[in-house]
C-alpha cells in the first residue's frame, strides 16, 4: 500500500512508517480487527485501515501539541482500545481513543547528565504491551519504565531501572519464556545489540 517517500495525507502517501500494531476485536461474529500505522519519519500520524486494508481516518500533524507528533515512533493498543503512540523527538507518550480523540499523554521521565547527554537522552523511543499483566513497559531515554495501564490507574508508574551502558535503545519487546517468566528484549542502535532482562 501506498507511495514510497511521498509525504501527504490519505491511503497513498507513507514516508517511512516506524510501526504497526493490529487491534483484536470482534461483534457478533463480525471481525471488526483494524491496522493502526505509526508513520513516521516522513508523515506525522496515525493511519488506520481495516483488516482487509481499506483506508479508513488518519489523524496528527507535525508539532508539539496535542495530537501533534515530531517522529511518531512506536505504536500499541490496549486490551480497551486505547492507542499509544511514542512521540520520540517530544520525549512523551500520547494516548488516544480508537477514533483519535485525544486522550492523555506521559512525559517521558528522563534522566539528568552532568555534562554533555547522549543525543537519544530525551527520546521516547519504544512501548511494548502486556495485555497479561496490564502494563506498558517504554524507552524513555536511557531507561526503561513500566507503566500500569489497568483500568483506573492512568499510567501509574510500578518500575523504573536505568543503565549508561546501553547505546541508543531504539526498540522494546516482552514476552514469556517456558518458565512463565516475563522477558524483556531491548534492541540498542548503536551499540547493534539485544540485551535480555528476565523479570520472574
Amino acid at each position: 500500500m501506498g507511495e514510497m517517500r511521498k509525504p501527504g495525507k490519505g491511503p497513498n502517501h507513507f514516508n517511512k512508517p516506524t510501526d504497526v500494531v493490529v487491534s483484536i476485536e470482534s461483534s457478533s461474529g463480525v471481525d471488526l480487527r483494524e491496522v493502526f500505522v505509526s508513520d513516521g519519519y516522513g508523515n506525522s500520524r496515525v493511519a488506520v485501515f481495516t483488516y482487509e486494508g481499506e483506508f479508513t481516518r488518519e489523524w496528527g500533524s507535525f508539532g508539539s501539541g496535542p495530537s501533534q507528533f515530531s517522529i511518531p515512533h512506536n505504536i500499541e493498543i490496549d486490551s480497551y482500545n486505547r492507542v499509544y503512540v511514542a512521540d520520540r523527538e517530544n520525549g512523551r507518550t500520547q494516548i488516544f481513543h480508537k477514533n483519535g480523540t485525544f486522550i492523555d499523554q506521559w512525559n517521558g521521565d528522563f534522566e539528568k547528565f552532568e555534562g554533555k547527554a547522549p543525543y537519544y537522552a530525551r527520546h521516547l523511543s519504544a512501548l511494548s504491551y502486556s495485555s497479561s499483566l496490564e502494563l506498558m513497559f517504554l524507552i524513555e531515554g536511557t531507561n526503561i519504565v513500566v507503566r500500569d495501564i489497568a483500568f483506573g490507574r492512568n499510567g501509574e508508574k510500578v518500575l523504573k531501572w536505568h543503565s549508561n551502558s546501553r547505546s541508543w535503545p531504539h526498540d522494546i519487546a516482552i514476552a514469556r519464556d517456558t518458565n512463565n517468566n516475563l522477558n524483556v528484549y531491548i534492541a540498542e542502535l548503536d551499540g547493534k545489540t539485544i540485551s535480555r532482562y528476565v523479570i520472574e
